[in-house]
Order: C-alpha cells, then sequence, then structure tokens
C-alpha cells in the first residue's frame, strides 16, 4: 500500500511554539495539519491559498518553499517540535471535519 506524502505549502504556530501547517498532497488537495492530525480539506485549483484565506482571520501564515513531501508521521514529528525563534505567527484552533 503506497504511503501518502505531504508538501508543507505554509507555516504558523499555536500558542505553545508548535507548527501548525497548510499541506497538500500528490492531487493537489490542501489540508489543515494540527493536532497531528488531518483537520480540514480544500480542493481545486489553488486549494492551499484558499484554505490561507479561509484561515488566516486567526493567524500570520507564512509560505514555505517546496523541498521534500513528508509522510503524517513526518509532518507529526515536524510540528512537536517547538519553535525556537520566539516569534509566534499566529495560533489557530482544532477544525474538526465534519
Amino acid at each position: 500500500m503506497p504511503v501518502t506524502r505531504y508538501l508543507i505549502r505554509y507555516r504558523c504556530t499555536d500558542a505553545h511554539d508548535r507548527a501548525i501547517f497548510i499541506v497538500e498532497d500528490e492531487q493537489a488537495t490542501a489540508f489543515l495539519f494540527s493536532g497531528g492530525r488531518l483537520q480540514l480539506q480544500c480542493v481545486g485549483a489553488g486549494a492551499s491559498e484558499r484554505l490561507v484565506q479561509l484561515l488566516a482571520w486567526h493567524a500570520t501564515w507564512v509560505p514555505v518553499p517546496r523541498t521534500t513531501p513528508y509522510t503524517r508521521d513526518g509532518l507529526h514529528q515536524l510540528a512537536s517540535v517547538k519553535e525556537t525563534s520566539g516569534t509566534a505567527a499566529g495560533t489557530i484552533p482544532v477544525i474538526a471535519v465534519t
């Protein structure tokens, strides 16, 4: 069974200085990755940018250059590391997919 990989497109930090990401899968579907889970999804052209616009009221999203994609476990490990820069970009609540 192939493992889905996600490309980090945007990031911000939560109140505990943990990273929160907007990621894209291989089909360019965008997801909010927060709390160790994929929380919200957006499909279609410009999905990541539309998700940033939807969530912009609550956080400042920083674009991330395209690099190597990560598995869910890799995203979880990255999100668990506290930011050391001391410049939290914003906070965002956990959003449940309905």
